[in-house]
C-alpha cells in the first residue's frame, strides 16, 4: 500500500510539476497557465492554408470513398430481430428538459449568466448521454 502511494505521488508531482518546470525555465509567467477556463488568447494563430486544407480534403476522401463504395454495393442483407418496445425511461425526458435549458442558457446571451458561459459544455453533454442511454433501452430493454 505505501508504495502504490509513494508511486502514485511521484506521478502526481510529476504531471503537475514538470509542466510548470517549464514554464519556469522558458521564461513565461505562470498565471497564463493557471488560469479556468484556458484561452488561447496568449496563442498567434495559424492562417488559413488552402494547400493544408485540399491536403486533410483529399485524405480524407481517399479513405472514406472505399467505405462508401464497399456499403453501397454490398448486396448481403443483415437480418435484424425486432424486439419488442418499451417505454421511454424518465430518466431520458430529464435528459431532453435539462438539455434543452442548457442548450438556451449556452447559445444565448443573457448577462447574469455570462460568467457561467464557458462551462455550458458538461450539462449539454450529461444531457446527450441520458437522452442516448434512454433511446438505447427504449429500443432493447436494458442500458449501455
Amino acid at each position: 500500500m505505501r508504495s502504490v502511494v509513494f508511486k502514485f505521488s511521484v506521478l502526481t508531482g510529476m504531471l503537475l510539476g514538470l509542466p510548470m518546470l517549464g514554464v519556469v525555465l522558458a521564461g513565461y509567467p505562470i498565471t497564463r497557465y493557471l488560469e479556468f477556463p484556458p484561452e488561447t488568447r496568449y496563442v498567434c494563430h495559424a492562417p488559413f492554408s488552402w494547400v493544408a486544407f485540399t491536403a486533410y480534403a483529399l485524405f480524407i476522401v481517399a479513405v472514406v470513398f472505399p467505405l462508401i463504395v464497399k456499403t453501397i454495393l454490398c448486396t448481403r442483407q443483415i437480418k435484424i430481430r425486432p424486439s419488442p418496445p418499451h417505454t421511454f425511461p424518465w430518466w431520458g425526458w430529464l435528459g431532453i428538459i435539462t438539455g434543452a435549458v442548457s442548450w438556451t442558457l449556452a447559445w444565448t446571451r443573457f448577462s447574469w449568466f455570462a460568467p457561467y458561459q464557458p462551462h455550458t459544455f458538461t450539462p449539454l453533454w450529461l444531457s446527450y448521454i441520458l437522452v442516448i442511454n434512454a433511446l438505447c433501452h427504449r429500443r432493447t430493454g436494458r442500458c449501455m
